[in-house]
């Protein structure tokens, strides 16, 4: 995955391109819960109010739409 994190005293900013249209997505997440989810917690857990496109993502470097269309039934 390409991606780059960049953590402050409060923000995990996570650049990260789909691997599969390789367009660029920035994530802000608070540092605490993105350390908890690094540590095993799971992301449904520590980020509830993520959509599921960004936590797939996140999750699998597929944005919501390629992921959307690789796994459609048409």
């Amino acid at each position: 995955m390409k991606h780059a994190v960049t953590i402050d005293e409060t923000t995990a900013v996570i650049d990260i391109a789909c691997l599969e249209c390789n367009v660029n997505h920035t994530i802000t997440l608070d540092k605490e819960r993105y350390i908890k989810w690094q540590t095993g917690t799971r992301i449904q857990i520590v980020f509830p109010e993520i959509d599921l496109d960004t936590r797939e993502l996140l999750i699998s470097g597929i944005c919501g739409s390629c992921f959307d269309k690789l796994f459609s039934e048409d």
